[in-house]
């Protein structure tokens, strides 16, 4: 034997002892070790191919299994119904620590059961009815562990009960077909019609009626009968009744009839605002089913939904007019009214509970609206009622265009460019009743551009001025400034007052004038009062702008008043803020009032001085003065100041002022040094339980034992304030008297505190 079939037989003989030696050994001898073979000097042939190892920072997972029984049985009754489960390391055959609910999932087919893991049990969290469950329980795996999985059938068994479910949909083909099992979850009956009664409930108005199906059949576990009642019955109950055994319970099962549509259509393109669209609902079950009165609901909108409502005529078509299908949007925090605009619009289309349709979203196209604007003529007298009517169709099929904004220019008028809306027959109304008598010219245009192809049309509006006829009815004959000075009356050709009419009166006094412009009542009647002196008076009356009518001259001869003056005593408070009334009237006139006449007033402070006040007496004829005056009893004399206009004799009075009876309210105060902030005092009238302004207040302010004084005077509402930002920081008491003599008041205090 050569050398080198020696150093081979060697290396056969150690591997072979190495494999004898098992799995231990060879474990030790890592990727990374070297063997190394003595060389004698023979040849040793080797493959030059170098050893890959494996990647050592490569963990290797390890496999696992899911250990339970393949079948488990539990009673329904349990409350708590676990499987013995856990999940083991394959190579270590020991059960794997921490499996949480985590790892874990329980399905049914597609339907994943909810669980609980816990002491190694999977707790059945579900309701299942009784019979066989199979159960797929997966491990999920980690970084460490592969995943795995176990099949389970699961047998929940208990009494024998109806298997049915809750509910069942019945179509147009009125075929009912009820799924039944009844079994113990372990044994299943055979079922035979002669051992059930079926008896069908429903509400027909406020009765409840009930209906004894006998005429039904039990194929593969499953009753089917024909449905007895009419399609307005839509909910109904049957009632499962095993006679075979007494002690399995009624099942009772909600039949809902049901309407498999399909939605057609018909016409989903249409001009802005212009025609219909329309949709065609055939049923898919029952081709030749009615569905008039169906109701189609179509929703449009994002963030506010707006649902517009359909109904099916006997044709199964529903119509939407375009002009009623719009959403809502926000707007500056606003909700704006938003119509289909041109381009494609998605809208959902939905219908009762009882309709499955099969189209739920379709898409609307508008197009731009070709349009015929209309402008009716107008030539109406000034103050006419009657709007200004424009008219908007569609141009290619006359129909009215609803809901769209016209910008109409009138170039003569102050406003200039004005907007309407027309109305739902097309229809936009302006009132143009202020508009003087002149010719306007007008341009109306569509102001959506967006939508609606550009169309404008011109016209006049004729303003005529209204004629009337004005007559002076009373007043040409008066006494000085007593009563009204004219009446007048404005009337249409017919002899009807006329309503809101202005009427320009001119009053002469020699070469002097006077103009007043005045508007008619609801009955076209004008009552004024003007002042005029004794003597003759020439009054021109004439329509003003608006009305044409002739003008009227007339004189009014003013006569010296007999006249009666009233200054009655009045007894005040110090600034109780009271007044001292004179009043005049003409005893010849049932003491009518006499406006506008001057009145001299002297108020005696001794013997011979005196204040003297001129005035003019007021509508009601009455003149007030302010008593402003120190405590004490005037004499007041009010004679007439004016003896060309009215014969009155004089009048003694007498205004009495006393003290004021008062309290001070200091308002405690805190602030922070420095600030501008204010200790108030107010002052009011003890008897009048008013505030007394315009009155001076003494404040001591203390700071320790020592104070310093501070004078302020009220304001308007009777407070005296007193600013603080020099007081330092600490509390200071405040001690407030009434600096005014005319005012007696006890002292009060509080107290200001004043804070870092």
């Amino acid at each position: 034997m050569k050398l080198k079939d020696s150093y081979i037989l060697l290396i056969a003989m150690a591997i072979f002892l190495l494999m004898s030696i098992g799995s231990v050994c060879a474990s030790e001898i890592s990727a990374d070790d070297t063997i190394g073979l003595a060389d004698d000097g023979s040849d040793v042939v080797m493959d030059d191919k170098p050893i890959e190892p494996s990647n050592p920072t490569t963990p290797h997972k390890v496999d696992t299994m899911i250990v339970s029984s393949d079948t488990v049985s539990i009673n329904e009754k349990e409350k708590i119904k676990s499987i013995d489960l856990t999940v083991n390391d394959t190579n270590k055959s020991k059960v794997i620590a921490g499996i949480t609910v985590k790892n874990l999932t329980v399905k049914e087919g597609t339907k994943t059961i909810k669980f609980d893991y816990n002491n190694s049990k999977v707790i059945i969290k579900d309701a299942l009815v009784l019979g066989k469950h199979d159960l797929l329980v997966s491990y999920l795996g980690n970084e460490n562990y592969t995943n795995s999985s176990k099949n389970i059938v699961l047998t929940i068994f208990g009494n024998y009960t109806i298997q049915a479910p809750t509910s069942v949909d019945v179509n147009s083909t009125k075929i009912v077909e009820v799924p039944i099992n009844v079994t113990n979850g372990i044994d299943p009956k055979e079922l035979v019609k002669d051992d059930f009664n079926v008896t069908l409930t429903y509400k027909d108005g406020n009765i409840t009626k009930a209906i004894n199906i006998t005429d039904f059949r039990i194929i593969n576990n499953t009753i089917i009968f024909n449905y007895p009642l009419s399609r307005n019955i839509t909910t109904s109950t049957i009632t499962l009744v095993y006679t075979a055994n007494e002690t399995v319970k009624s099942k009772n099962v909600t039949i809902n009839r049901i309407y498999n549509v399909k939605i057609e259509g018909i016409n989903t393109k249409n001009q802005y605002k212009n025609g219909n669209f329309t949709f065609r609902l055939t049923d898919i079950d029952n081709a030749t089913e009615n569905l008039t009165g169906f109701k189609l609901n179509l929703l449009i909108g994002k963030n506010v939904i707006n649902q517009i409502t359909g109904t099916a005529d006997k044709n199964g078509i529903v119509n939407f007019k375009t002009s009623k299908i719009f959403g809502y949007d926000f707007n500056n925090n606003t909700i704006v009214i938003k119509y289909l605009n041109v381009g494609n619009n998605t809208v959902e289309l939905k219908s009762g509970d009882n309709v499955k349709l099969t189209t739920n979203k379709v898409n609307l196209t508008i197009e731009k609206a070709k349009i015929n604007i209309t402008i009716d003529k107008y030539n109406e007298q000034y103050g006419s009622n009657k709007n200004l009517t424009i008219t908007v169709i569609n141009a290619d099929n006359g129909e009215p265009v609803p809901g769209i904004i016209l910008h109409l220019n009138m170039p003569q008028t102050a406003g200039k460019n004005y907007y309407i809306q027309t109305d739902t027959n097309g229809i936009g109304i302006i009132s143009v009743k202020g508009l003087i008598p002149g010719k306007y010219n007008l341009t109306v245009s569509n102001n959506d551009t967006v939508n609606i192809i550009n169309n404008k049309a011109s016209s006049k509006i004729i303003i005529t001025p209204k004629p009337v006829t004005i007559k002076i009815t009373s007043g040409l004959t008066i006494n000085y400034n007593t009563g009204n000075t004219a009446a007048i009356k404005v009337t249409d050709k017919k002899g009807k007052g006329v309503s809101g009419a202005y009427v320009l009166v001119q009053l002469y006094t020699g070469s002097k004038s006077a103009n007043y412009l005045f508007q008619t009542d609801k009955y076209g009647n004008i009552k004024f009062k003007a002042p005029l002196s004794v003597g003759k008076h020439k009054i021109v009356v004439s329509g003003a702008v608006g009305y044409s009518s002739s003008k009227v001259t007339k004189y009014i001869k003013v006569k010296k008043a007999t006249a009666k003056i009233s200054a009655p005593k009045v007894t005040a408070y110090y600034k109780q803020g009271k007044y001292f009334t004179i009043k005049l009237i003409n005893t010849k006139k049932s003491n009518a009032p006499i406006y506008a006449a001057k009145v001299d007033i002297r108020v005696y402070i001794s013997n011979y001085k005196y204040y003297k006040f001129n005035g003019k007496t007021g509508v009601d004829g009455k003149l007030k003065l302010s008593i402003d005056l120190k405590p004490k009893t005037y004499k007041v004399e009010v004679r007439g100041a004016d003896s060309k206009n009215y014969a009155a004799s004089k009048v003694v009075s007498k205004i009495v002022v006393v003290k004021a009876p008062t309290k001070l309210y200091p308002a405690k105060l805190t602030a922070k040094k420095g600030t501008n902030k204010y200790f108030k005092v107010t002052v009011k009238n003890t008897k009048t339980k008013k505030v007394i302004p315009g009155v001076k207040v003494k404040i001591k302010v203390y700071t320790g034992k020592k104070f310093k004084t501070y004078t302020v005077k009220t304001n308007s509402k009777g407070i005296a304030q007193f600013n603080v930002k020099s007081l330092s920081v600490g509390k200071h008491k405040a001690i407030v008297s009434s600096a005014n003599k005319y005012c007696i008041a006890k002292s009060a205090k509080n107290y200001i505190k004043i804070t870092k």
